[in-house]
């Protein structure tokens, strides 16, 4: 029996086409097809400068790499939310910073009043603060909160939207850069579209860009072929740039998002309303806000682990998986040494399912999965 899991890629016949130009051209790395994918992404979010990368982790690394680069003094001590990707902590741990978790709130991002609750105990330090926040499953955060508290507290925002291409936060596209440093998205192929794997950095600042370009490409900074010394290497850094092949796809995907988009919105509501399950409540969405669905998570009411998991386990017998995302990251072997206190995280972790959301979904998959869900007694 074919399963039918929380998400899946589509490609049509134009992203083929768009692929094999790309494979027949003169340069099928560092060539036009990533330099009009990345303009291409930079005017469809309103963003000032735009760079890809080889994944949303690496782009994730590299813009906390760049922050150590240029600013002289950072406060070792990081803050994320649990409710994340594994690559959401490790882009600080790998820079040798040290990860903090602040809780979630009813829209399953970071809550704003955790985070200054935080900030406020640790009382007054010397130089600036990365804060990372993730829009859980396409979800944008309350960016204009988090704005207010970079300039009260002297923080450096990152925006993890590999959930969140083409959600809109106050009429603006998340990606545009009115209330961060930097926003990251994802093109791994069950975000809204694909590169098959690849991320993107959107940011305002030239000179950051020119360090986030030259740590893209090993460090190196390419100068006059003519000249005697026509390439430098500037930093320590490896390889992380998209090919022109995955650009190609982009190019392709890009052209559809607004459809994408538009179509796991379409599911979302029928799910809500059809769902009729008085045990069964839903992500509060940001006011003013559009998410993209990248996920679609319900929460029901009074559940314990062991009962969620025999209905998972049930439902999967149908050909249907429902998914549990996300483990809290300080579950992990790599984070037990230490305590952290964010109930809202772990209580999220045990009463919630991830329900299948991508485009093209048959219709008769999206009917069996509600009636499951009517059906169910906890």
């Amino acid at each position: 029996m074919k399963q039918t899991n929380y998400s899946r890629h589509f490609l049509d016949k134009s992203d083929y086409n768009f692929l094999l130009s790309a494979a027949k051209s003169s340069n099928i790395t560092q060539g036009k097809y990533v330099e009009t994918f990345e303009k291409n992404l930079k005017t469809f979010c309103g963003a000032n400068y735009c760079l890809t990368t080889n994944s949303a982790s690496t782009a994730l690394y590299l813009c906390v790499k760049s922050i150590l680069i240029k600013e002289k003094n950072i406060n070792k001590f990081c803050y994320i939310s649990p409710n994340t990707y594994a690559a959401t902590a490790n882009c600080i741990i790998l820079n040798n910073l040290k990860v903090n978790f602040i809780d979630i709130d009813e829209t399953l991002n970071m809550s704003p009043e955790k985070l200054e609750e935080a900030l406020k105990k640790r009382g007054k330090i010397r130089g600036k603060t990365i804060v990372i926040v993730t829009h859980f499953a396409g979800n944008p955060c309350d960016l204009k909160k988090f704005k207010k508290l970079s300039l009260k507290y002297n923080l450096i925002i990152i925006e993890d939207a590999a959930h969140a291409l083409g959600s809109e936060y106050e009429g603006q596209k998340i990606g545009g850069g009115k209330y961060s440093d930097f926003i990251v998205t994802s093109f791994h192929p069950v975000k809204t579209i694909t590169t098959a794997e690849g991320g993107a950095i959107f940011l305002k600042d030239k000179k950051t860009y020119e360090i986030l370009n030259c740590l893209r490409s090993n460090g190196i900074l390419k100068k006059k072929f003519f000249n005697k010394k026509y390439y430098d290497q500037i930093y320590s850094s490896l390889n992380f740039r998209l090919s022109d092949l995955h650009a190609a796809i982009g190019i392709s995907q890009l052209k559809r998002i607004k459809k994408f988009v538009s179509y796991r919105n379409q599911i979302s509501n029928k799910y809500k309303k059809e769902i009729n399950n008085k045990n069964i409540f839903y992500q509060n969405i940001t006011k003013n806000s559009l998410s993209s669905f990248h996920l679609f998570i319900i929460r029901i009411k009074n559940i314990n682990f062991k009962n969620k998991f025999l209905f998972m386990k049930k439902v999967a017998k149908s050909g249907i998986n429902f998914h549990n995302l996300y483990i809290p990251i300080f579950y992990f072997k790599l984070y037990r040494n230490k305590k952290y206190n964010c109930p809202n995280a772990e209580k999220f972790y045990k009463d919630s399912i991830c329900l299948p959301i991508f485009y093209k979904i048959k219709n008769s998959t999206i009917k069996k999965i509600i009636k499951k869900l009517n059906e169910f007694k906890n």
